[in-house]
C-alpha cells in the first residue's frame, strides 16, 4: 500500500523556474511511458525530451574524451610517483554500538551509509531511535574517513564484509536502515543472508533492471558516474577537487566539503567492473541481481532529483511485501538530512507499526 503522501515524482514538487519544472515533468511523463507500452508521450514531451537528451549526450561523450585523454598522464604519474602503501586485501567495515539509554532494546538496528557519507550522516536518527528503547550498529565503511588506500572492493565483497562485521556484534537478526551504496549492499545482504534481516528501511535507492530503464536516466547515471571514476583514477589533488565539485554541483551538505577525497569515489569503479564481468559472462538482458524485498520493507524516496534510483517494479515488488510502504518526499538524495525530523518520525512510526503487527501475527499462530 501506498503512504497518503506518497505521489509521482514530479507531483506537486516546488521548484524553481519554468525550465526545471518543464524538464522534470517530462522525465516524469518519459519513466510512465517506458513503463506503459501503450502510452505515447505528446510532442512536447518528446520535444523536451531530445533536448534533454542532446545536451546528455554531449556531456556524456565529452566525459570520456576527456578520460581518455587524461589516462596516459594518469599512467605516467602512476609509474613516477614513489610507490604507495597498498590497499587493504579485503574491505574493513566497522560497526559502532549505540545502546538505548535504558532497558533491554527492543531491537537492533544496522545502518549503513553510503557515498560520500560516513557514520556521522545517522547521528540524529540514531539519537532518536536510542530514545525510543532501540540499539543501532553504525557502519563504517572504506575510506569514509577520507583516508586511503583503498581498491574498487566489488558489491559481494562489501556484503561479505558487512556480514562478518555483523557477526562479532550480535547473534540476533537486524533491521536493516540503509542509503545509497548502503541501500545495494544492504538488499543484497538481505537477499545472501534472509535470516539475519527482520524488516528494512531503505532510502531512495532500490532496485532495477538497467536495460528497462529510460535511455535519458541512463545517460545522467552513466554521465556524472563516469565522471566519479575518473576522480578516483586521478588521485590527489585533481581528483579530490573534481570530487568535491561534484558534490558542491549537487548542493551536498551532509558533511564538510573538504573532507571528500577520490579515495571515496571507489564505489563506482568498483560496480562497473563487476557489472562488465557480470555481462560479460551472463550476456546483456540477465540482471545483476533481482532484489526482490520479502521483509517488512518502508521505502522512502525523494522527489527532487532529475532521474530516480529505483524503478516501478520496485515500487510494487515492495507495496506487496508485508507492512510495505512507499513513501515520496518532496526533497533531494539525502533526505536525512534535508528534512531529518520528518525522516525520524516517518521511520520511528512503521517500526512501531510493523512491530505491533509482527506481533498480532504470531499471536494470532500462537492460538
Amino acid at each position: 500500500r501506498v503512504h497518503p503522501r506518497a505521489r509521482p515524482p514530479a507531483a506537486g514538487m516546488k521548484v524553481k523556474g519554468r525550465v526545471t519544472k518543464l524538464v522534470l515533468d517530462a522525465l516524469a511523463a518519459l519513466d510512465a511511458a517506458a513503463l506503459r507500452k501503450d502510452a505515447v508521450p505528446n510532442a512536447g514531451v518528446l520535444f523536451v525530451f531530445w533536448a534533454v537528451t542532446v545536451p546528455c549526450l554531449g556531456i556524456l561523450f565529452a566525459g570520456i574524451a576527456a578520460w581518455f585523454c587524461i589516462l596516459p598522464w594518469t599512467l605516467v604519474r602512476a609509474l613516477t610517483s614513489p610507490k604507495a602503501p597498498a590497499a587493504p586485501a579485503k574491505p574493513v567495515v566497522t560497526l559502532k554500538e549505540v545502546k538505548p539509554a535504558s532497558g533491554r532494546p527492543r531491537d537492533t538496528l544496522l545502518l549503513i551509509h553510503g557515498f560520500p557519507d560516513g557514520p556521522g550522516l545517522w547521528d540524529g536518527l540514531v539519537s532518536r531511535l536510542c530514545g525510543e528503547g532501540y540499539a543501532c550498529l553504525v557502519a563504517s565503511l572504506p575510506a569514509s574517513d577520507g583516508n586511503g588506500p583503498v581498491r574498487p572492493y566489488r558489491p559481494e565483497e562489501m556484503v561479505e564484509a558487512i556480514y562478518q562485521a555483523l557477526l562479532a556484534h550480535t547473534t540476533d537478526a537486524v533491521t536493516l536502515v540503509i542509503h545509497d551504496w548502503g541501500a545495494l549492499y544492504g538488499l543484497m545482504l538481505a537477499a545472501r543472508h534472509p535470516h539475519w534481516v527482520r524488516r528494512t528501511v531503505a532510502m531512495d535507492v532500490g532496485w532495477f533492471a538497467a536495460h528497462r530503464l529510460p535511455v535519458a536516466t541512463l545517460l545522467g547515471v552513466a554521465s556524472y558516474q563516469l565522471a566519479l571514476i575518473g576522480a578516483y583514477c586521478l588521485g590527489e589533488p585533481v581528483g579530490t577537487l573534481m570530487a568535491r565539485a561534484f558534490l558542491r554541483a549537487g548542493n551536498y551538505l551532509a558533511r564538510p566539503h573538504r573532507e571528500v577525497t577520490s579515495a571515496m569515489c571507489w564505489y563506482y569503479p568498483a560496480l562497473w567492473l563487476a557489472l562488465a564481468s557480470h555481462h560479460l559472462a551472463h550476456g546483456l538482458r540477465k540482471p545483476y541481481y533481482c532484489l526482490t524485498p520479502t521483509k517488512p520493507t518502508l521505502f522512502l524516496y525523494a522527489a527532487l532529483k532529475p532521474f530516480m534510483f529505483h524503478s516501478a517494479q520496485w515500487l510494487t515488488d515492495v507495496q506487496a511485501s508485508p507492512e510495505g510502504e512507499v513513501i515520496s518526499m518532496r526533497t533531494g538524495h539525502w533526505l536525512m538530512v534535508d528534512e531529518g525530523q520528518t525522516v525520524q518520525d516517518l521511520v520511528v512510526d512503521w517500526l512501531d507499526r510493523s512491530e505491533a503487527a509482527a506481533m498480532g501475527k504470531a499471536a494470532q499462530k500462537a492460538k
